[in-house]
């Protein structure tokens, strides 16, 4: 005890140990250093390596052209190709193995203009300067279109088979595919979304004093009503003039008891037939209701004006410099005003009277709907008035009758629509020389039940699509 043992001068050599005979292996797993399984995407870009038939610049040329091809959304040209492998043969000369050789000219590929920007060359033209695209350019044009992205391989060959530009049954085919492939959502989300001006609810803040019921949750299912309606008019290939008057919605339990209609089980939205006659269409959504009312009331001019631009394609002009806001006066006499009285001092003063007339009768008639989509018969106590008086001389009363004049209006509608799909269509704004292809496609709507396929398809084939005019 208290003597220091001294360590051993190497390891100590192990007892042998005793043999077991009653032990039987059946299997065991041997388990070393895991080897990081490549992903998909290098599989699929990789399509050639060097072997003792193939030299490396080889296969280096069969992955970059297949993968420019992709990038570039058409054959590349000689010159593209030897830029490429310039990169590559440098990246090789300075000793960089074979993947980090391709990788780095792959990048080449990725900081292209051709890449980076859908580029339409010009080319020769009739007296006008105005020609037709070619097969790669319809392509591009049909992906960007209706999926926001590149075309797939079974566009890019009916490109390279000259089928896009010469036959309007192959648009057809490939439109009715295209729509049925779950990237379609893409229109969804980047067409729709945006000419309804629906994103703009995830940023608006109503006042929570006045309405306490607005949650997150309630924004999120105002804001899946309308897509799930939208959503459906595409799959069922609907009628296009749903949009503006429809008896049915996508309901869940909190949206049924917000709009006072009949319970509707669970958190997930469901189709449902509406039994409120003052319901349908987007316009009595309470997503577009909110979105066009201000944070603590109501906003017939803006829910009139969204009507004008988005509707009916009759935008009014922007308003004067210096116009007094709305709610300053909000009592005469002691006595609150409603929104409606308090316009009248807009539409007495002649500046304003000559936009004011056209937008506040028809955000009079949606007055029965309060700032988040709810249904009221008062404002500030008084009951309202919802009647109203177009320029036009047409006279109604309330969302019923409204929805009524927008369905004799159908053409206006119709042309309005097309108008703005055809803007995200082209990327850019319609002009005077694009009204004939808008009328051809609002009668081909007409003669086929207003189905948004139509739409599409006849958009796909018109003119200004296949066309343009040179810089």
């Amino acid at each position: 005890p208290g003597a220091t043992a001294k360590p051993p001068a190497g390891p100590a050599k192990p007892a042998k140990a005793p043999r077991v005979r009653a032990l039987t292996v059946e299997s065991f797993d041997l388990i070393g250093p895991p080897t990081p399984a490549l992903p998909e995407s290098h599989r699929r870009i990789m399509i050639a390596r060097p072997d003792a038939k193939t030299a490396k610049r080889d296969a280096a040329k069969a992955i970059l052209e297949a993968f420019a091809t992709r990038a570039y959304r058409r054959p590349i040209t000689k010159e593209q190709g030897e830029r490429l492998l310039a990169v590559f043969d440098v990246a090789d000369k300075n000793g960089e193995v074979f993947g980090e050789a391709v990788r780095l000219a792959l990048k080449g590929v990725l900081v292209s203009p051709a890449f980076l920007f859908r580029i339409e060359a010009d080319r020769p033209g009739d007296a006008a300067g105005i020609y037709k695209l070619d097969d790669y350019d319809i392509a591009s044009r049909l992906s960007f279109f209706l999926w926001s992205s590149m075309p797939d391989e079974a566009l890019l060959d009916a490109a390279k088979a000259g089928k896009l530009g010469s036959d309007p049954s192959e648009i057809e085919r490939q439109v009715a595919r295209m729509l049925k492939d779950p990237k379609a959502r893409a229109l969804i989300d980047n067409f729709f979304t945006q000419w309804l001006g629906l994103r703009k609810l995830n940023f608006i803040q109503p006042d929570s004093k006045i309405f306490p019921d607005f949650t997150p949750e309630l924004r999120k299912d105002l804001y899946d009503e309308v897509i799930a309606f939208v959503e459906n008019l595409m799959r069922e290939d609907r009628s296009v003039l749903e949009i503006l008057d429809a008896d049915y919605s996508f309901l869940n339990a909190r949206l049924a008891k917000h709009y006072g209609l009949p319970a509707v089980p669970g958190p997930a939205l469901r189709k449902v037939k509406l039994t409120d006659a003052n319901r349908g269409g987007v316009v009595t959504m309470g997503g577009i209701l909110a979105i066009t009312s201000l944070p603590t009331r109501t906003s017939p001019v803006k829910r009139g004006k969204w009507i004008l631009e988005q509707i009916l394609g009759d935008p009014p002009p922007p308003p004067p410099p210096m116009v007094e806001a709305l709610d300053k006066g909000t009592e005469v006499a002691g006595v609150t005003q409603t929104v409606r009285q308090r316009l009248e001092r807009h539409r007495a003063d002649p500046v304003c009277a000559s936009c004011h007339e056209r937008m506040d009768p028809i955000g009079f008639g949606l007055e029965n709907f309060d700032g988040i989509g709810r249904w009221r018969d008062q404002d500030a106590g008084n009951a309202l008035d919802t009647s109203g008086v177009l320029p036009s001389g047409q006279q109604f009363k309330g969302p019923i009758e409204l929805r009524r004049i927008f369905a004799e209006r159908k053409e206006q509608y119709l042309a309005c629509l097309t108008g703005k799909l055809m803007t995200f269509a082209l990327g850019r704004g319609v002009e005077l020389s694009d009204e004939p292809a808008i009328q051809k496609i609002s009668d081909a709507l007409e003669a086929n039940q207003f189905r948004f396929s139509v739409l599409v398809t006849e958009i796909a084939k018109s003119y200004p699509f296949l066309y343009r005019k040179r810089l």
